[in-house]
């Protein structure tokens, strides 16, 4: 109703106003969910790269176990096996474990 001593709509205002911040509050909801949803990926995706090596070297040792008498043709040399696990099981792990804070940083 109209307020007769101020002359103003008061129930129609408050309405408005209510309305518009749930507005501006479903949209910061939506955008905090895209923002997470974008840093999960990126997470994900960022796992995925960092142990590719690691991945392509249990195809290939278990390829070698499969079809080739161990240990050729993939691990000859000894230092070719001890070297491939460790650089790829400890370096992934480590670059995809030091990157994820930065991601979160920055994201955030």
């Amino acid at each position: 109703g109209i307020n007769a001593e101020y002359g103003v709509k008061t129930k129609l205002t408050a309405r408005r106003m209510s309305t518009n911040t749930m507005r501006r509050g479903s949209m910061a909801n939506r955008k905090s969910s895209q923002r997470a949803t974008l840093t999960i990926i990126l997470v994900t995706l960022l796992y995925i790269i960092s142990n590719i090596p690691l991945f392509i070297n249990y195809v290939l040792y278990t390829l070698t176990l499969l079809y080739y008498e161990y240990p050729v043709p993939f691990y000859e040399s000894g230092a070719m096996f001890f070297y491939s696990w460790n650089v790829t099981a400890i370096l992934s792990t480590g670059l995809n474990a030091s990157a994820n804070p930065i991601v979160y940083i920055t994201r955030f």
